[in-house]
């Protein structure tokens, strides 16, 4: 089974004290991006 970053996503934004700048980065994605995966 094949893992995308959005199925992490949620937890690197924890593991950054939910900072989604930070976890973004971490990801390799923009901020709007991850913003949009986490919240809807």
């Amino acid at each position: 089974m094949a893992w995308s970053w959005f199925a992490f996503a949620p937890w690197v934004v924890e593991a950054h004290g939910g900072n989604k700048a930070a976890a973004a980065r971490v990801l390799g994605i923009d901020r709007r991006t991850l913003h949009r995966k986490v919240e809807g």
